[in-house]
């Protein structure tokens, strides 16, 4: 059996065309939960393209979809301002985002019920995704206390979510080291967000004054 013509793109079966065969992915809340838990890269690009897809009616690219994700950000109130996405995995160094509007995406999160899948799929330390065995934040105080979505690359060690301690409100917080070298991993000790979050946590057990808490996001 041979096969003849050319590969074309397209939204709909041609007339003459015979359909052979067709997948279907598995549904988009699987997709987010397995793209956030495990980190999933090409999920995060391939549905970055299909947003640009579907906002323009058009073949999906990372061009039509960063152009969709800025102005979707944009009309929901964030401020991108001297801000560059250009891919959905956060893979290109070409992507330039500051902690501020990070911050505001995770508040849009926290805040709009449409985002509760979301939040619901962030890791969560010591229990599930790529936060699972992280050290320093597979025992207390960080385990189970921290939901958030990591983000590394050669020297690059990102992370931003919440802090979840009982009887107090969500507490948002970004952090991002760049410049990192690559032996800090080969000496197997805890990192400075693990470090910058305990010592966050201890604060925030202190006992209050006044029994009213404030959720301040922490860049």
């Amino acid at each position: 059996m041979s096969l003849a013509g050319k590969v074309q793109p397209g939204t709909s079966l041609p007339k003459k065309a015979k359909l052979i065969a067709s997948h279907s992915s598995a549904p988009l809340p699987a997709l987010l939960d397995t793209m956030l838990l495990k980190s999933d890269n090409l999920i995060a690009d391939s549905l970055f393209k299909q947003l640009g897809k579907s906002y323009f009616n058009t073949q999906g690219s990372f061009t039509n979809g960063a152009v969709a994700m800025n102005r979707i950000l944009t009309d929901l109130g964030i401020d991108l301002t001297n801000a560059k996405i250009v891919d959905g995995s956060g893979l290109s160094r070409y992507n330039l985002l500051n902690a501020k509007q990070l911050a505001a995406v995770l508040t849009l999160m926290h805040q709009d019920s449409r985002f509760s899948l979301l939040m619901a799929s962030l890791p969560q330390a010591g229990v599930s995704g790529t936060l699972k065995y992280r050290l320093g934040y597979n025992k207390p105080p960080l385990k189970q206390q921290i939901f958030a979505k990591t983000g590394s690359m050669q020297g690059v060690s990102n992370l931003a979510g919440f802090i979840r301690l009982p009887q107090h409100s969500d507490t948002l917080f970004v952090i991002l080291e760049n410049g990192m070298s690559p032996d800090v991993k080969k000496q197997h000790k805890i990192s400075f967000n693990a470090k910058f979050l305990q010592h966050l946590i201890s604060i925030l057990q202190l006992p209050s004054p006044t029994t009213e808490t404030v959720n301040a996001p922490i860049y």
